[in-house]
């Protein structure tokens, strides 16, 4: 193992084995890394003018303190092998792009590309620490979009998307499954998807931002917000598979349901607006609980395809508006 603290034009690794790892600051206009199996630690924080790829094959440790900071300003990539990071990683609206991600036990992670401009952030998967304290995440693109393609989990405190900044308009794309205690959004113009297949967040959870809201994108998807959930806020609500709460209240507004669904707050209400039903896609509501519904309206597409159906299995008052266009067969 190297120990480093450097200051330079230009930083070159090339041609080693072990681990290479830089414990003061580290400033520099480029980092150059050979695609050879050796492990890079930055500890020490970093500056970096230019555009950063790490092509090691090894870990790659970016911080191991939530106080850290490591800014590229060039934008930086780290693919080629794991990574580890903690503190602030942070571009000047540039590119993040990083692999599967290990947090740091009891520190947080904040990946930032700036309020505004196209620092799109790309990340494989973001895993915590099992046991002890948890750690959070936030993740903050400006107009850039956020695409988490894998897993976020483990022992994941709070997961924050985007700011509360008008800047904030990069949609949020949480393609794997998503476990965590808290899910924080803000009253911004930008579209949040959670699509995969297992979805559990444990506090009352109450999208704000004003764009799209999706939840789930097939029938066999599951996502719980245990201490209850509201949607209320989004231009566009889309939902499929099943949407439920732990004996706790569910407000939907408006929303389109594009593959058969579950919604279930077990004793808690459940209130939502217009709903319109895909083709051939079934609406339950409730598993035989007693929480109350109230549904505006429900119709189907209006495509003349396949009829919808909906379903009502509660033992509280249920309440629906009109029943529309393309409804097959609505059972109580």
């Amino acid at each position: 193992m190297v120990h480093l603290t450097v200051g330079a034009a230009a930083v070159t690794l090339t041609d080693t084995t072990g681990t290479i790892q830089f414990d003061g600051a580290l400033t520099a206009t480029d980092l150059n890394t050979a695609a050879q199996g050796y492990n890079v630690s930055i500890l020490g924080g970093s500056t970096i003018t230019n555009a950063v790829t790490f092509s090691n094959t090894g870990t790659t440790q970016i911080g191991d303190a939530t106080g850290d900071t490591n800014t590229f300003n060039g934008g930086v990539t780290a693919t080629a092998g794991a990574v580890t990071a903690s503190g602030t990683i942070a571009t000047s609206e540039d590119a993040l792009a990083l692999g599967a991600v290990t947090l740091v036990e009891a520190q947080t992670l904040s990946l930032d590309t700036a309020e505004t401009g196209a620092g799109a952030i790309t990340i494989a998967s973001l895993t915590g620490v099992a046991g002890g304290s948890s750690e959070d995440v936030t993740l903050t693109s400006g107009s850039g979009t956020i695409t988490v393609s894998g897993a976020i989990g483990t022992d994941i405190g709070t997961l924050t998307l985007q700011e509360n900044d008008a800047g904030a308009t990069g949609a949020v794309s949480l393609q794997g499954s998503v476990s965590a205690g808290t899910l924080t959004t803000f009253a911004q113009a930008y579209d949040v998807s959670l699509t995969g297949a297992v979805n559990a967040i444990t506090a009352d959870t109450t999208f704000l931002n004003t764009g799209a809201i999706t939840i789930g994108d097939a029938a066999g998807d599951s996502s719980t917000f245990t201490g209850g959930l509201d949607t209320t806020a989004g231009g566009t609500e889309n939902f499929a598979g099943t949407v439920a709460a732990t004996d706790n209240q569910i407000d939907i507004g408006a929303a389109n349901v594009t593959a058969d669904a579950t919604i279930n707050g077990g004793t808690g209400d459940i209130n939502t607006g217009a709903l319109t039903l895909a083709d051939g896609a079934t609406l339950t509501v409730g598993t035989g609980g007693s929480g109350a519904p109230t549904i505006a309206s429900v119709t189907g597409a209006n495509g003349g395809g396949t009829a919808s159906n909906l379903t009502l299995n509660t033992t509280g008052a249920a309440s629906v508006g009109a029943v529309g266009t393309n409804i097959g067969t609505v059972t109580v």
